[in-house]
């Protein structure tokens, strides 16, 4: 895997917008290497700017899910630039490679930019920036709104595996943000309970579902997708789906306590 020392100088060095030098790098290390940071320096032609981060972050469920699985959250403010909600790039990698570019939003002298991580033909890692054509005033300490709605989608396959049900759920929602599975046969009482988070290919597999280790007995059968309230989500999902949610309404969600939350049903006839 790139060291981070390498992810540092990808960031800053291959920017298109900006050349900078000098980097300087200061390691800080916790909890026996699961958690740590790493803060520098970028010296630009205007003088040295301060306050770029890198945090290393391995959740307890991936750690017991993924072995060896690691997220970088990158955090960068670079003069002129504002992030908008004082959002943050991330970066998913899993061995040598990105799972998927990241695409991090952020305005530079009134201009709103896209900025991709892509991989050279060696597999060196290069930040791409890319003017959207829209342009806004940029002022002090003020953020810039997202320019559109997630607009939650959601779709749910499932199959039956000796009895017991698989449930595979495909959605636009943002990756790492957690779901929560029910399903549920009112005329016997039967209720049981699963949850996960959303994958690097908009995916999310649950289940299996079972009677006690048995067969689902036949019947008819509520499945019910649902999220937790926002301030328990990932930062990296608020900053897609709104502080309360507020950017993914659609059929599937519903409002309750000023949030909205994912709330999609489907009936399900186990045979």
């Amino acid at each position: 895997m790139k060291t981070l020392r390498n992810i540092l100088l990808f960031l800053v060095f291959t920017t298109s917008l900006l050349a900078a030098n000098n980097l300087k790098v200061l390691e800080k290390e916790n909890i026996k290497g699961i958690k740590y940071s790493i803060t520098y320096q970028i010296s630009l032609d205007k003088g040295v700017f301060p306050g770029t981060e890198i945090i290393k972050s391995i959740a307890e469920n991936d750690i017991k899910n993924n072995p060896g699985y690691e997220r970088y959250f990158i955090h960068f403010l670079l003069p002129g630039m504002e992030l908008n909600n004082g959002a943050y790039a991330i970066v998913n990698v899993e061995g040598n490679s990105p799972i998927k570019p990241v695409i991090n939003y952020f305005m530079l002298n009134g201009t709103k930019y896209q900025q991709y991580l892509k991989t050279d033909k060696n597999g060196n890692y290069y930040l791409e920036n890319i003017n959207t054509g829209n342009s806004y005033k940029v002022t002090e300490n003020k953020t810039i709104k997202p320019l559109s709605e997630v607009g939650a989608q959601v779709n749910v396959d499932y199959y039956l595996e000796n009895g017991k049900l698989k449930v595979i759920l495909k959605t636009n929602l943002p990756t790492w943000m957690k779901i929560n599975l029910t399903l549920e046969n009112k005329k016997t009482g039967y209720m049981a309970q699963d949850d996960g988070y959303i994958d690097n290919f908009k995916e999310l597999e649950g289940g299996l579902f079972s009677d006690r280790g048995f067969r689902l007995p036949k019947g008819k059968y509520i499945l019910t997708v649902s999220s937790p309230f926002n301030n328990l989500q990932e930062r990296s999902v608020t900053d897609v789906i709104g502080e309360k949610g507020e950017k993914m309404k659609s059929k599937y969600t519903k409002e309750l306590f000023g949030q909205t939350t994912l709330d999609f049903k489907k009936t399900i006839i186990v045979k």
